[in-house]
């Protein structure tokens, strides 16, 4: 590992510096746009488990622990642990946060690191400072514990060391046993981030069953432990949440209007559960259903938006929110073109970013039955931008190489 990361920096002082440079006005960004702490959603809820965690002994043995297990635990145990190291503040929770949106940029800059030092720059720039990363940095929620978790995972996936290049035999072990230790703290964040699972051991086994092996030990060490917690408690070992029948009945009902969660009407009488009502919905009412998939694949995609209160509406929130929805929708396009390149272009004309893409496009489907929220991409934007943006670069580069070719020709004749 010491010969990889020696590879890794040298040579590239001034790309580090701009690296560090990129970190640290990421935080400063945050911080001169945070409208005061502490805002975020379900975070009463959120902080009502981990006050919970401090103030009773025997919550882990609790049957009704997490709203008997409704809410995943991994996030309001982050802010037990972290809030009782700041002395009870939810401010040192928000620095907190902020420095790890700050290290999704060097994360990006990892993942994008085989595309060339232009574009991981690029990659790295973008998500220091889009305004999705600087509303998940500000808001007190999981998606930037999620979002550092699922990029940790998917780094060291990918990461040369698991090939063995650069490091040595400790390297090839700690490597995926990492990235199946963050994938499993992300299940404990998310529950549909059970649909990766597949995707990351096979990136760990196409290296060789040792490495799958060792990532497979690094995710049962989280989730095996919180399985055997609920055997012993609740006499079922799931590690998932019991949120989802809520999920599919708030996304699935007749009152929804676009598939988010802002209205949830009570289930009919008729009903044995949430879960049950939303499927009788879908059943009964499929082009309604339809309609609601076609609208939440779009409202998923919106743009994230900031409201600092340093700015009062008017001309420069406009600036703020138009640059919000322009890059929102350049990012869209560099996604839809890399799909249409990876798929229709024969060789494929694209970047070498397929298990990028593929991860995010696993996560954003399984959201699809379910509610649908903005928020929810947040946690896979430095893929989406790592996917994009060289995309687009792709495309620019090609088409001017065409053009030149075509103009070259047209002189010879």
């Amino acid at each position: 590992m010491t010969d990889w990361l020696r590879s890794l920096t040298s040579r590239r002082h001034f790309e580090l510096g701009v690296l560090g440079f990129l970190f640290v006005s990421s935080i400063a960004l945050q911080r001169f746009l945070t409208s005061g702490c502490c805002e975020g959603p379900d975070l009463v809820a959120y902080f009502e488990i981990a006050q919970l965690q401090a103030t009773q002994p025997g919550f882990w043995g609790d049957p009704e622990a997490f709203n008997g297990n409704f809410w995943a635990m991994a996030y309001p145990t982050f802010l037990y642990l972290v809030v009782g190291v700041g002395g009870g503040s939810l401010e040192v929770v928000q620095w907190i946060q902020m420095v790890l949106t700050a290290g999704l940029s060097v994360g990006a800059w990892l993942l994008a690191f085989p595309l060339g030092k232009r574009l991981r720059i690029a990659v790295a720039a973008v998500v220091a400072w889009s305004p999705t990363t600087l509303w998940i940095g500000a808001s007190l929620g999981y998606e930037v514990l999620l979002a550092t978790l699922l990029l940790t995972s998917l780094v060291f996936a990918l990461s040369p060391l698991v090939r063995g290049k650069g490091g040595g035999v400790w390297a090839r072990l700690l490597v995926p046993g990492i990235a199946g230790l963050a994938l499993g703290l992300a299940l404990l964040t998310q529950s549909k981030t059970l649909v990766l699972v597949p995707l990351i051991a096979y990136l760990l086994w196409r290296q060789g069953r040792r490495e799958l092996t060792w990532g497979g030990v690094g995710f049962l060490i989280p989730v095996g432990a919180w399985m055997v917690r609920n055997l012993a408690v609740l006499g079922n070992p799931s590690p998932l949440t019991r949120n989802g029948g809520y999920n599919l009945w708030a996304g699935n009902n007749p009152e929804v209007t676009n598939g988010g969660s802002m209205f949830v009407p009570d289930i009919p009488a008729s009903a044995g559960s949430e879960f049950s009502a939303g499927l009788n919905f879908i059943i009964s009412q499929p082009e309604v259903a339809i309609g609601f998939v076609f609208r939440k694949a779009m409202r998923m995609w919106e743009p994230l938006f900031i409201y600092p209160d340093l700015f009062s509406p008017g001309p420069v929130r406009t600036l703020l929110h138009l640059g919000a929805a322009l890059l929102g929708g350049v990012l869209l396009v560099g996604f839809v073109l890399y799909l249409g390149g990876r798929v229709f272009s024969r060789p494929p004309q694209v970047p070498t970013v397929g298990p990028i893409a593929i991860f995010v496009l696993l996560f954003y489907a399984v959201h699809l039955p379910f509610i649908a929220e903005p928020r929810f991409m947040s946690a896979v934007h430095p893929m989406i931008v790592t996917v994009a943006l060289p995309t687009l670069v792709y495309a620019w580069t090609r088409q001017r190489e065409i053009l030149r070719t075509r103009l070259g020709s047209a002189s010879d004749r």
